[in-house]
């Protein structure tokens, strides 16, 4: 289950990535959203730390979960403060299954 749950935290971590810098391709220049390039920032940074926190799964799954749910919010919130249009919540289900996967293996055995 750890396993899985961090191939679907990289796959949402991907996604998350592409968005923002497509985000960033698309507004990136335009002179209206520079105010807001600090959102597209730290959302590109949130979906990058939740891809470095599936990695810390297999130790510490738990504690991976809630890292992955904040960063989840932030770089959501974030995003919708630096360009709505974006496909950047196609990443929210990943990262939300790769939370449940992560508490839902708590206690089980390791072989």
């Amino acid at each position: 289950m750890r396993r899985l749950a961090c191939i679907v935290g990289l796959a949402g971590s991907s996604i998350g990535m592409l968005c923002a810098i497509s985000a960033f391709v698309m507004v990136g220049g335009d002179i209206a959203y520079s105010s807001r390039h600090w959102a597209g920032w730290v959302a590109f940074g949130a979906a990058l730390l939740t891809g470095a926190a599936a990695f810390l799964i297999f130790a510490r799954p738990v504690a991976a979960g809630i890292i992955i749910l904040v960063l989840t919010l932030i770089g959501v919130l974030s995003m919708n403060l630096f360009y709505i249009n974006t496909l950047y919540l196609l990443a929210v289900p990943f990262w939300f299954v790769c939370c449940i996967l992560c508490v839902s293996d708590v206690g089980k055995s390791r072989l």
